[in-house]
């Protein structure tokens, strides 16, 4: 198991996404692809939340 993280910015924010656990190899899947696209699902997620608020 290694570790993996990545700095990402949201609405002048600074966050980190870490891999706690990574079985990107056993999957066959790049890990920093991987942690991109999680990144992109909490960005929606961020947006569609902001839309619930108003």
């Amino acid at each position: 198991m290694t570790g993996k993280q990545d700095r990402f910015e949201y609405l002048d924010e600074n966050w980190f996404g870490v891999f706690v656990q990574n079985s990107c190899e056993v999957t066959k899947q790049n890990p920093d692809q991987v942690l991109k696209k999680a990144w992109k699902y909490l960005e929606k997620y961020f947006g569609w939340e902001e839309e619930q608020e108003d």
